[in-house]
């Protein structure tokens, strides 16, 4: 080759270069004339989570698409920052956001593996892709990559690289390592193991496929591979990586019983939000929600009504599985389905346990719980726990459970808690489960202010199976059967009849508006005759109460419900009287808290205070109270509803025996036991409950009316909640005296002690004028204000009307 001839290939090959460094440096700029701005890292915009509180500042719960908590560089452990720089990015701070040796390293490795084996991305690099780029692989992304590290090294410091990174990256169930911390480990942060640090920091490189909730085993290999890499780089000594290698997994379990009891709860919450605020405020804006809850009295009502519906299930009897494993030949379960039959841990959690069932004798039953692990029922307690059962040939009709084999063979899937290990055999003597097919609800707000402390929608909340996202409480509508009553009650005071008003219980056919005949009976299919209307209230006459619905017509009664509060559909017909009409259990709840709230109806508040993230108040509610009758009518319902707790012909004494605060209630049954209610109030708490059958065909059995199965629930979670609340009685307000009658509702002298006559209330304007003028013991004539209702003429100035509001 010629001189000339080397000269133009230099200068061909310099040119090239020159060329290749021309079109590098133009696509470098151009490149980064279209970068990002870097400015966002110094405030990060983190999609936070929306925070959940009650009123007294718990969290509750959070709502979140990505669930993030953030902490600061102090916060974080050094074995965590170790683990990380040891797995990552073991030059992290020397190199200045990339790392040539790393690359060239790298790409020798893949070229070698003809594969992308390794990766050279350093935790700058990964910080940048983290909040600025996709997981594209491009050499588009891989440029932009590059050039934001650089930039990010050049107006950050390393320790908040680091701490931007861990707040960012995804770890499977949780975002950010704070949330990771409490979401496995249920621990801060600071209070990590170096165990547990490096299980974290092994979940990066695939989080879901990692992650010790999913794959317990890959875990610990990533957590094994974390370690022996701080050993390579000097973090820790041989003994430190054994000991932490070691370590038990130790997860916090699902299932907190608290997050249960809370969940419809904060589900409504959540549904307001989303419809006031927006999808993205709502679940990435990190609001503070303080919510009008108790979760004191939340937990108390889910437990509640976890216990009644449960007890109601117990006694409508036993269902046979519905679920069946084929066995082996030999009888066994396959292992394949034993491996799987109960998760890891599951003994230790007391939550239900699947049970297989392999062998049935008539003393007792045995079953396959997992790999090594029996359990037995043994007859005597299982007959005690269950006395009935259910024949799928007669669903619904509890039957006297007399052996094992009824409800038993070999195959059967059933559900059980454990009870007690034998010591001798290592088996468990279990407790036999199943779900309840019933449900309910329990709202239980302040009469005041109309804070709802409590609001359980169902006995569990969620997706699949029998748990349901359905809010029973504010959702269903449902026939209230005789917990109506009151309403028409009111009304009907409000008319001008009294408490001492005479009605007549006797057996009577009624002309309904649609001309067809109705003879309504009594819930003891017995008849009382003259009867008072605080008797007739007291004691639940059906008859009496569509005597009093005809006489003031349907359109008088439906417009009292809307004014308590009622939207449900009400039909203009007269056997609204018997409750046979649909209402909500908050709405009625709400209308029951017009009578110890001295007539005045309350919007219910379920939201307090809503708090930005930076702590600005955007929302604080106020109570929205309006007059929707006299102190004095709800006075006198009061009254009367306390005589269904307190006298023993009430319909809610018996089971409110042993409650010794002044309440007052009603109770409620539907046609056929398809719906039991209980609406219960004392002067600081309204509760409602309801249960049920979702298909409202299904009968909760036999006599199980709303003093059986709804109000031992409001006994129950008054008594948990009582002890907050300090004892006080219904204020009588001065527009409401008593004056002495006779049986029949004949108005007496105070001195007057004739067989039978008693002290009655009265609203002032129902007091005829003539007893209004005497005074003393004089023994006059008595004035009737019975019959079938207060003559207008015979009271005061002081009319019926004007004493309404």
């Amino acid at each position: 080759m010629t001189a000339r001839h080397v000269r133009l290939t230099g200068l061909g090959i310099l040119g090239m270069a020159v060329a290749m460094f021309l079109f590098v440096a133009a696509v470098l700029v151009y490149y980064s004339a279209t970068l990002p701005s870097i400015d966002q890292l110094e405030d990060p915009d983190y999609a936070l989570p929306t925070t959940i509180y009650d009123r007294n500042g718990i969290k509750i719960q959070e709502i979140y698409i990505k669930r993030r908590k953030l902490v600061t560089y102090d916060q974080l452990p050094p074995h965590l920052i170790n683990a990380l720089i040891a797995k990552e990015d073991s030059r992290f701070f020397e190199h200045f956001g990339i790392d040539p040796l790393r690359i060239v390293k790298a790409a020798w490795v893949n070229l070698l593996k003809l594969d992308t084996a390794q990766g050279a991305s350093t935790l700058t690099q990964q910080t940048a892709r983290q909040f600025f780029l996709t997981l594209e692989k491009t050499w588009s992304r891989k440029i932009r990559e590059i050039l934001l590290a650089l930039k990010i090294e050049r107006e950050f410091t390393k320790k908040e690289i680091i701490t931007l990174y861990l707040n960012k990256v995804n770890f499977g169930d949780a975002w950010g390592v704070a949330a990771a911390a409490e979401v496995y480990f249920g621990k801060q942060v600071e209070n990590l193991s170096l165990g547990e640090s490096a299980t974290l920091v092994g979940l990066l490189p695939a989080p879901n496929r990692y992650k010790p909730t999913r794959n317990p085993h890959l875990a610990r290999q990533q957590r094994s591979i974390v370690l022996q890499r701080m050993v390579d780089e000097g973090f820790l000594t041989r003994d430190e990586q054994m000991l932490a290698a070691s370590e038990p997994i130790v997860l916090t379990h699902g299932g907190d019983r608290t997050l249960e009891a809370a969940a419809y709860y904060v589900e409504l919450v959540r549904r307001r939000l989303q419809e006031q605020y927006g999808t993205k405020n709502l679940y990435e804006g990190g609001l503070h929600v303080y919510t009008a809850m108790d979760l004191s009295y939340q937990v108390a009502a889910h437990a509640a009504l976890v216990h009644g519906v449960t007890e109601l299930d117990h006694r409508r009897g036993f269902r046979p599985a519905e679920e069946r494993i084929e066995l082996t030949e030999d009888g066994q379960v396959p292992e394949e389905v034993l491996a799987d039959l109960n998760p890891p841990m599951a003994a230790e959690t007391n939550l239900p346990l699947r049970a297989v069932v392999l062998e049935v004798t008539p003393e007792q039953v045995r079953f396959a719980l997992g790999e090594g692990m029996e359990g037995y029922v043994t007859w005597q307690e299982f007959s005690a726990d269950w006395p009935n059962w259910l024949s799928p040939e007669q669903p619904g009709t509890p039957l006297a459970l007399t052996s094992f084999s009824e409800v038993f063979q070999p195959g059967d899937l059933v559900q059980a808690t454990l009870a007690a290990e034998d010591p001798e055999t290592g088996r468990f003597r279990l407790a036999l489960q199943q779900h309840p097919e019933a449900n309910g609800g329990v709202y239980s707000m302040d009469p005041r202010t109309g804070e709802v402390l409590a609001m359980v929608g169902g006995i569990e909340f969620g997706k699949g199976g029998n748990a349901s996202e359905f809010i029973r409480a504010t959702q269903a509508e449902r026939q209230p059967g005789s917990s109506f009553k009151p309403l028409i009650y009111a009304a009907a005071i409000d008319e001008g009849y009294t408490p001492a008003t005479m009605l007549d219980d006797s057996p009577r056919v009624f002309t309904l508006d649609s001309g067809r005949k109705h003879n309504p009976g009594n819930y003891d299919n017995q008849y009382l005759g003259p009867i008072s209307l605080r008797e007739s209230l007291m004691r639940s006459r059906n008859v009496p109460t569509v005597q009093l619905v005809e006489e003031m017509g349907t359109r008088r009664v439906i417009d009292y419900a809307r004014r308590f509060g009622i939207t449900t559909a009400i039909p203009e017909e007269t056997l609204i009287a018997l409750g046979t009409h649909s209402v909500r259990l908050s709405e009625l709840t709400r209308a029951y808290a017009v009578f110890p709230g001295q007539g005045q109806r309350v919007e219910p508040i379920y939201i307090k205070r809503i708090e930005d993230n930076d702590g600005n108040v955007i929302f604080a509610a106020e109570p929205t109270v309006e007059q929707v009758i006299s102190p004095a009518t709800a006075y006198l319902i009061t009254d009367i509803l306390q005589d269904v707790v307190r006298n023993p012909f009430g319909t809610g004494h018996k089971a409110m025996e042993g409650f010794d605060r002044p309440a007052a209630g009603k109770t409620g049954t539907t046609q056929n036991y398809t719906d039991a209610w209980y609406l219960g109030f004392i002067p600081q708490l309204v509760t409602g409950v309801y249960i049920g059958f979702d298909d409202s065909r299904i009968s909760l059995g036999p006599s199980e009316a709303g003093s059986r199965a709804a109000a031992p629930i409001w006994k129950e979670y008054m008594q948990a909640v009582e002890n907050t609340l300090p004892v006080e009685t219904f204020a009588q307000p001065p527009t409401v005296v008593a004056h002495r009658v006779s049986d029949n509702g004949t108005l007496l002298s105070a001195c007057d002690r004739s067989a039978g006559s008693r002290f009655e209330l009265f609203k002032v304007s129902s007091i005829p004028t003539r007893l209004l003028s005497e005074s003393g013991c004089s023994q006059g004539n008595g004035v009737v204000v019975g019959g079938t209702r207060a003559i207008p003429t015979q009271v005061s100035n002081h009319t019926a009307e004007d004493d309404e509001l």
